[in-house]
């Protein structure tokens, strides 16, 4: 979790936040909001927020893939599982376009990770490290997918190189 402090300026943020889309609703601001709920562990609100975000735009991979994690995070695998399939068919199609965007391939690698699809999902995940091996924000990426896995071993290898990089260790 996060601490007191960073806990309050997040609240905080999310206040003005909602403020701010009750005047002018976007997706980017629902999303943002999504997040900010999603960080303080409050999944449900997150969930809602990141369902906003999609209504808006239903076409953005990183939308369903944030509601697929709020969904599976507040303990609803049905739907979370449907945001993850919507998140892999979205996300197909991107890669196409740009096979070699690792942050597409770490979407996917986690999307099939939890549509049961572990080869294709290891598959895309190695195809992602090899390509930003020194990205210290995919290292993080890749250490969620290992751990989501059940590969214990390689998740805490790759937060310790992520660690190590610089990436912050809240």
């Amino acid at each position: 979790g996060v601490d007191e402090s960073a806990q309050k300026r997040y609240e905080e943020a999310a206040r003005m936040l909602e403020r701010s889309v009750a005047i002018k609703p976007t997706d980017t601001a629902y999303n943002y909001l999504g997040y900010l709920y999603f960080t303080l562990a409050r999944y449900p609100d997150a969930a809602h927020y990141y369902e906003l975000a999609v209504q808006m735009n239903g076409h953005d991979s990183d939308r369903w893939h944030n509601l697929a994690a709020a969904y599976q995070w507040s303990n609803q695998p049905d739907k979370s599982r449907v945001a993850f399939q919507r998140t892999a068919e979205l996300a197909e199609v991107q890669l196409r376009t740009n096979p070699h965007d690792t942050g597409v391939l770490l979407m996917l690698a986690d999307a099939y990770s939890m549509l049961n699809q572990a080869k294709r999902g290891r598959e895309l995940l190695e195809k992602a490290i090899a390509r930003a091996p020194n990205d210290v924000s995919d290292m993080f990426q890749a250490s969620v997918v290992y751990e989501q896995r059940g590969d214990r071993k390689r998740s805490l290898e790759y937060i310790s190189k992520a660690i190590k990089g610089g990436y912050p260790r809240e």
